[in-house]
């Protein structure tokens, strides 16, 4: 991202929450986005590399596209673009500079590096004097520095379409301010240059899209394209002849069935729960669909089968006009409308989804009130927010506290700077990386290490370096999650008191300016009570997360529902709320109910059929696991149960906890990794796993949504229950090969006598499958232990 925009700021405050919007902008003409982060004097986005350039580049080649192509790149930047606006996310600078190619001439909306989420309650970016686009496709409203909404994007896609049909831009040749007031003040030039036939219609439909005020252009990019093919319609078919069914290779059974289930709007996961195979699966018939229908897009698709006759749509089916497209599959806007999952199975809200949080307005009120203390004899700068799993502490703090001090609802918490972090097993690399994100200023390498590991005043030190000048208000909140792992993965007693000691003093001392929020599970409480000065620190400033009453429940079942047009069916909610009351860490089996539930619904119902058909709220989580499982080949049920054991850190006296593994080290433990990546993939995408990137070296981790799936899914407990020895050497081995390896494989940091017999032995027995780099370190003690032993024997001799 432009530095201009990166270091506003604005921006800093808010990059990783847009980017986690960007990110789930899942479609199959959104170019998608791998990765993000932030670092001082830039801002980065990891985006797939398409090789056929931009739209720019195409019309400075060859120049003008014809009718029909440009019906159908028209199509797919609509779709792509209507798929943003329906999760509330503005383009803002849409061009043909940003609108990418592949080799086949598809088109791929990209960089949404500056987009805007509308839902924010309060944003200075969104009314600001600076201008944010291209000034050759800034809408009115944006010359005026005016609000934003879809219909800015409408615009700049009217403008875009102009250029596509004539090769020129309609202002060309004129100075920065010559542009601005051509944008302002008058229509687009007609094109003159356009078939005698189409002529009128097409201007019409660019002038429309283009008109002054928004509240007069498209109601949205579908109807912008659907005008656009109806106006050049006439001259597309008599310069098309539409092909026989007879040179179409046929389509099989299933095919036709797949094709059918595109029409009425289903998606590729809807479409494999209803033919009970995986989604992998659904994607290669598609994929043949493709191919034998001479298409490239889902839309291109059903398109096709209307011309060619392929299947007999009943009366009430949607025609052109209505037909759209979302996440990659064919939605229609009426009555079939397909609407974004509000729920999120296992994965806890984050900032970007506090539209969908309901039920916990009273707690994050009570938070703001502890936050917003004063006085000289506590300590305000420290929350600890502590709750037993399952209990949504994650959840109220992102998707509920952190919006609320973005509101302002502490005097001046607009102006903070908030960062969030997993201690993890090496803490003090992670707040670095942490506290680099919201820098504001280039910092030294290794500065902020520095400063972090010499005494207990480092992070005192360390935010004054990266935040503004304290005149303007702002100050750093540092946001702990999982701070349970400060015990259970972090090995060095020295380190652990050292990390306890940093956030101790940043958070007591009187002129600091840093708060701190930790989140910690209930068994691990007596944990910081070690600590004399933190656990007097986490008694007093401790607010506990209980379970929702049922009026909260009910809240938290039908808020989301009812934001995106769908609702229960009668008696359905109070049924729900039955069973999951006072249900122990009941908030991720009731999201993950809600959301298989919501994907099995009967148009705009959810119903009480499906709900018993996925196993009610406390069995739905369970039951999808052993779907799925049962889905996969022998040879994808051993890479399940290997991974799952990577997945779990063994607790002593408290419960197993998730554990975040490098997907390479995954894929190390089966012979053919594909099958591996297939597994991963496929729990990924029933929300029982989840991916990220190490926000250290940003290799990819795989990690257990949440905890409640090694307490419900009977099967990983019988694994776990096992193999819990076996795993707790596993991880001594993996441990110390780690060691070997930071060494520079130093020989003394080997195995030798009874220990190395011991691996040795255990290595030789266990099933569970050992990476690379702990068989190396096997290896490599083995033999020096055989040198060792040689070189004695010589000496005795």
């Amino acid at each position: 991202i432009l530095p201009g925009f990166a270091n506003h700021p604005d921006i800093i405050r808010r990059f990783e929450a847009e980017a986690q919007i960007v990110a789930r902008l899942e479609h199959l003409h959104i170019v998608p986005l791998y990765d993000y982060w932030r670092e001082p004097d830039g801002a980065y986005l990891v985006m797939r590399w398409l090789r056929g350039g931009s739209l720019k580049d195409a019309l400075q080649r060859s120049g003008a596209y014809d009718l029909e192509s440009t019906a159908a790149l028209l199509d797919q930047i609509a779709t792509a673009l209507a798929a943003a606006h329906r999760s509330s996310v503005i383009h803002r600078d849409l061009k043909p500079g940003n609108i990418l190619l592949d080799e086949d001439g598809n088109a791929y909306l990209a960089d949404f590096g500056i987009a805007k989420d509308l839902a924010a309650a309060k944003d200075s970016t969104t009314q600001s004097d600076a201008i944010i686009g291209s000034p050759d496709y800034l809408s009115p409203e944006q010359a005026r520095s005016e609000n934003v909404t879809p219909q800015t994007d409408i615009y700049s896609l009217g403008v875009v379409l102009y250029e596509m049909l004539t090769g020129q831009h309609p202002f060309p040749n004129l100075s920065l301010v010559e542009r601005l007031y051509k944008h302002l003040s008058e229509p687009l030039p007609a094109i003159d240059s356009l078939p005698p036939d189409a002529r009128d219609a097409i201007n019409t439909v660019i002038q429309k899209a283009t008109a002054k005020n928004p509240a007069h252009r498209y109601s949205d990019a579908l109807a912008l394209a659907a005008a656009f093919r109806e106006a050049s319609a006439s001259v597309i078919q008599a310069s098309t002849k539409t092909p026989d069914a007879a040179v179409i290779e046929r389509l099989s059974a299933r095919e036709h069935e797949i094709l059918r289930a595109m029409i009425e709007g289903r998606s590729n996961k809807q479409i494999a729960a209803q033919l009970f195979v995986t989604i992998a699966t659904v994607k290669w018939y598609i994929t043949q669909i493709y191919r034998k229908l001479g298409v490239r897009s889902r839309m291109q698709a059903i398109i096709r089968a209307r011309e060619l006759d392929l299947l007999s749509l009943s009366n009430n089916a949607a025609t052109l006009r209505d037909v759209g497209e979302l996440d990659g599959a064919t939605r229609l806007p009426t009555e079939n409308f397909q609407p974004d999952n509000p729920y999120k199975g296992l994965h806890p809200f984050q900032t970007a989804d506090f539209n969908d949080f309901f039920g916990r307005e009273k707690l994050v009120e009570k938070l703001i009130r502890r936050m917003g203390e004063s006085g000289p004899e506590i300590v305000t700068r420290f929350l600890a927010i502590i709750g037993p799993s399952g209990s949504g502490k994650s959840s109220v703090v992102r998707a509920g506290l952190i919006p609320a001090l973005w509101r302002g609802d502490i005097s001046g918490s607009e102006k903070w700077f908030i960062v969030d972090m997993l201690p993890g097993a090496r803490p003090l690399d992670e707040l670095e990386v942490a506290l680099t994100r919201v820098a504001t200023t280039p910092i030294a390498a290794g500065s902020l290490r520095e400063h972090l590991s010499r005494d207990k005043y480092g992070l005192l030190r360390a935010a004054n370096l990266i935040l503004p000048n304290a005149s303007d208000g702002s100050e750093l909140v540092l946001v702990l999650d999982q701070f349970e792992e400060v015990f259970t993965l972090l090995d060095d007693e020295a380190a652990r008191a050292h990390f306890l000691s940093l956030i101790y003093t940043a958070a007591a001392e009187p002129r600091s300016r840093v708060r701190v929020v930790i989140t910690m599970r209930a068994d691990f409480y007596d944990r910081p009570l070690n600590y004399p000065d933190f656990g007097e620190l986490v008694r007093s400033r401790m607010e506990t997360v209980l379970p929702l009453g049922a009026n909260a429940l009910e809240r938290a079942i039908k808020g989301p529902a009812e934001r995106v047009g769908v609702t229960f069916e009668d008696g359905l909610v109070a049924r729900i709320v039955d069973e999951m009351h006072y249900q122990p860490g009941a908030l991720p089996l009731l999201q993950y109910a809600l959301t298989e539930l919501f994907e099995r619904r009967k148009g705009r119902l959810l119903t009480h059929e499906v709900y018993q058909s996925i196993g009610g709220a406390v069995g739905a989580l369970a039951q999808r696991a052993d779907d799925l499982y049962q889905e996969f080949s022998p040879e994808g049920q051993a890479a399940i149960h290997q991974m799952f054991l990577r997945l779990v850190t063994i607790g002593e006296g408290t419960e197993d906890t998730r554990r975040r593994v490098r997907r390479s080290e995954l894929l190390a433990l089966v012979a053919d990794p594909d099958v591996m990546d297939d597994v991963i993939d496929t729990f990924v995408e029933y929300r029982l796993l989840s991916l990220d990137n190490d926000p250290i070296t940003r290799a990819p981790i795989v990690e257990v949504a949440h905890e409640a799936i090694l307490r419900e899914w009977e099967r990983l407990g019988v694994w776990l229950n096992e193999s819990r020895g076996e795993i707790q050497l596993e991880r001594q081995l993996d441990h110390a090969a780690v060691d070997w390896l930071t060494g520079e494989k130093d020989v003394s940091f080997l195995l030798r006598g009874t220990r190395l017999e011991q691996f040795g032995t255990w290595a030789m027995s266990t099933e569970l499958a050992l990476t690379q780099h702990e068989r190396d370190f096997l290896q490599a003690s083995s033999a020096n232990d055989q040198r060792e032993k040689a070189a004695e024997q010589s000496r005795q001799v």
